[in-house]
């Protein structure tokens, strides 16, 4: 027997022994947290995985890519750090001293099911906790992202905390009684708290006193909230405000929620529940207090009452001037009908001037009701925009108030039917427009990624763009789209006698939509105005992604006429020509980019200013995203002529240069002459017989074609002076008589943009007569001066310009 106890008493110490090293080897080693780690990975609820740990289960540990997810929730972290005590678990307590977590994301699931409140933790205790990159999810749309986030816990009977955010701290104190009755009494005050974590696009920044109160649980709803000291300010604005609001069970008490930021306001008083009884105030001035796009005013009144023992909510708006982007409407007047038992709900818009990208629609009727139950939510809305104009819309999707709306699965159809489109829209730049626009489409899917499958037609189509005076029509277009989610278009028109068609697709699966279209044409009539009439056979590509456009390709213009006199009507200005007063141009294309090959075909004309001339060649055409279309190439000059005071100089040879330069201001290289039939008189005044009397003049333009420089040319050669007398008089200047044709001539020279003066020979002045062109420093004349010996001593010096005329007899005498 002693044996026996001797026996078994070894083998209680050997139980205890082995239990011991057990409990220390599961608690205090690194194969123990690595060994329970594996057993959680198996038998926890949800799925649980770690790459790595370091630490022990007793104390201090480290997880390296924790990841965890069940029907409620997914959380990620790249490394999860806590210092804690795991025993207190057996007194239903958890109890961290420190927690420190960087790479943290949080999704947040649809759950078909409740959670269970049961569990057996009744007090959470947290002294320290360091967040950051923290990012958390509803399913796929970001809630919040913060840099960095500490919290401070004191463990004491008031339970005092601060969080401190990247800007702005929340400090207070709690009582919290268990996690299974979840009984609180909170008081927290907020500095300066930057809310832009969870509405980055208010850039707002409050500061508030709250207390809350209350009792969360299966048996018992209630809580008490009261928000004063509420101040700080939504981007410029300023807000301020109160809410004061109690929830008993299944009612809703608001016993006063007043927020004003800058001149608007929301005012909710009332009681939510049966019986019904709020009403709602809202009046904003000016929208762009609430969202930085937005503008306009919105004025909304209403309440919610009981009536035949039902509630209805029953409101009106009014909104004036409302802007968002591209979208504008200049009124819209509502009524809100709905009966929240039946889960009804009829809104009526009426709207007039609605504008969506300049094109206008002078009004449109919108009649919506929705009816929302546990099994499907139905919606059919209808918007009137004529009598003949209508767009009816209808889909409904099941059990949408126990799952996201983003995720809920739709069936849907809409038919769109304008039968004249006259009456449709309207626009500045499109006048008479004409033809029929049919739809059908067929909607399913969710609205996270919604499929579509149908058509869209536009038949007979016309319309009149006054800018460039030309009329489209025969627009036939045949728009399908399947599941694929991509609009594909086929479409043919008419321009004068020209044909054109048009092939491509709409990605609508891309963020930006994604435009691809191939246009080809033959003798399309693109421009037909007093200073412009061309057509073109284009062969180009077009991509939009977005607001950039880009165009690349070939055009041929088979016919160019260009007769630019008159500045006052012409697309544009053929140079930096601009109006007292006038507004800065507007470009709508901003982000567009070109890369196309322009080539002129078998009749292309240019009258400009002084230039009349054929062209033929082809240019490159380039212009990026915020530019002006420039070339890179040579035009060359057929036959023309470049004219100075009525005399028409035949162009011998003649090119416009793109070398990067505006397309409407090419440089110039350009050599005119003419054929003229000088006179020469002797002292006596007769004509006579001279070699000079045949002679070849003309002009050598470079420069640009907003700004040519001329410089005159003869053979024989001569002075700039004896070409230009030649050109005015048909003589040499030594010939010229009079102050009056010498007053002339300067005024001739003054009209000229000459290029360096060619001055006669000073040694040997013709005749004795000595003379040059001059500019005046401060004043913007030119003019012609000349002196005259009459004898050794005495001579006349005279100075002639557009404005006056001077003449001077000087006497000089020199001596040793």
């Amino acid at each position: 027997m002693r044996t026996l106890i001797v026996v078994l008493a070894r083998c209680l110490l050997a139980i205890i022994l082995i239990g011991c090293a057990s409990f220390y080897a599961l608690f205090y080693t690194q194969f123990g947290l690595d060994c329970s780690i594996k057993i959680a990975e198996k038998w926890f609820p949800g799925k649980l995985q770690v790459t790595n740990s370091r630490g022990n289960l007793g104390s201090h540990f480290v997880l390296n890519n924790f990841l965890f997810s069940n029907t409620v929730v997914e959380v990620s972290i790249k490394q999860l750090e806590i210092a804690w005590n795991p025993f207190q678990l057996l007194k239903h307590n958890l109890v961290l001293s420190r927690m420190n977590a960087n790479g943290v994301v949080i999704r947040l699931l649809p759950s078909a099911k409740q959670v269970s409140q049961d569990t057996f933790i009744q007090r959470f205790f947290l002294n320290e906790a360091n967040l950051s990159d923290l990012t958390v999810y509803q399913n796929t749309k970001l809630i919040t992202h913060v840099d960095t986030i500490v919290i401070t816990h004191s463990n004491n009977e008031a339970n005092q905390f601060i969080v401190k955010l990247p800007q702005g701290t929340i400090s207070g104190e709690y009582v919290f009684n268990d996690l299974v009755s979840q009984k609180w009494h909170l008081v927290a005050d907020a500095d300066k708290v930057v809310t832009n974590y969870l509405w980055p696009q208010t850039d707002s920044q409050l500061s508030f006193h709250v207390t809350t109160a209350g009792e969360w649980n299966t048996h018992n709803k209630r809580m008490v909230l009261d928000m004063t000291r509420l101040s700080g300010n939504v981007r410029q604005f300023p807000l301020v405000g109160i809410v004061n609001l109690q929830i008993e069970n299944k009612r809703i008490f608001l016993k006063n929620v007043d927020v004003t930021v800058g001149k608007s306001f929301v005012k909710l008083q009332g009681d939510i529940g049966d019986p019904w009884n709020m009403q709602w105030n809202i009046f904003m001035p000016n929208l762009n207090s609430i969202n930085a796009g937005l503008t306009g005013s919105l004025v909304s009144s209403g309440k919610i009452m009981t009536q035949d023992k039902k509630p209805v909510a029953v409101g009106t708006l009014q909104a004036k001037q409302i802007k968002f982007k591209n979208v504008a409407v200049q009124t819209l007047d509502g009524k809100l009908f709905s009966a929240l038992q039946a889960n009804t709900v009829q809104l009526q818009l009426n709207g007039k001037q609605l504008d969506v990208a300049h094109y206008i629609i002078p009004q449109i009727n919108i009649l919506l009701n929705m009816t929302l139950s546990a099994s499907k939510t139905l919606v059919n809305a209808t918007a009137v925009f004529s009598k003949t104009n209508q767009v009816r819309l209808s889909f409904q999707w099941p059990n949408l108030l126990n799952q996201s709306l983003s995720q809920a699965a739709m069936q849907g159809n809409i038919i769109l039917q304008a039968s004249d489109l006259s009456q449709f829209i309207t626009s500045t730049d499109i006048h008479s427009l004409q033809g029929a626009l049919y739809g059908n489409v067929t909607l399913s899917g969710n609205l996270a990624h919604p499929r579509f499958q149908g058509y869209l037609n536009i038949m007979n189509g016309g319309f009149m763009l006054p800018a460039l005076g030309i009329h489209p029509n025969g627009i036939q277009f045949h728009n399908t789209m399947n599941n694929d989610f991509i609009l594909h278009i086929n479409g043919k028109f008419s321009s004068n006698s020209g044909q054109g068609t048009l092939v491509g697709m709409l990605d609508l699966n891309k963020p930006d939509y994604v435009l691809n279209l191939n246009v080809v044409g033959s003798q399309l009539l693109i421009a037909n105005l007093k200073e412009y009439r061309i057509i073109a056979s284009p062969n180009i590509n077009v991509t939009m992604q977005g607001s950039a456009v880009k165009v690349t390709g070939h055009v041929l213009l088979p016919y160019v006429d260009i007769d630019v006199k008159s500045y006052s009507n012409i697309v544009t200005l053929p140079s930096d020509f601009t109006y007292a007063g006038e507004k800065p141009p507007i470009y709508s294309l901003g982000n567009l980019s070109l890369g196309i090959n322009l080539e002129l075909g078998s009749y292309a004309h240019v009258d400009y200013d002084q230039l009349h001339a054929d062209l033929a060649g082809s240019i490159s055409v380039f212009q990026k995203p915020g530019g002006i279309p420039a070339g890179n190439g040579t035009l060359h000059v057929t036959k023309g002529t470049y004219q100075i005071y009525d005399k028409s100089f035949s162009i011998n040879n003649g090119r416009l240069v793109y070398v990067g330069n505006l397309l409407t201001n090419p440089g110039l290289n350009i050599d005119a002459f003419q054929q003229l039939n000088s006179t020469t008189k002797n002292f006596l005044g007769f004509k006579i017989a001279s070699d000079n009397d045949q002679i070849k003049a003309g002009v050598q333009v470079r420069g640009t074609l907003k700004n040519p420089i001329v410089q005159l040319v003869s053979n024989p050669p001569m002075s700039q002076d004896d070409i230009l007398s030649h050109l005015v008089f048909n003589q040499s200047r030594s010939n010229i008589s009079g102050l009056s044709a010498l007053s002339l001539l300067g005024s001739a020279s003054s009209g000229m943009n000459l290029g360096e003066p060619t001055l006669g020979d000073e040694s040997n002045p013709p005749s004795g007569l000595m003379d040059m062109f001059k500019m005046g420093i401060f004043a913007p004349t030119q003019a012609l001066n000349f002196d005259l010996p009459i004898s050794k001593y005495w001579k006349i010096q005279s100075e002639s310009s557009i404005t006056e005329v001077g003449v001077d007899l000087l006497y000089s005498y020199e001596t040793n």
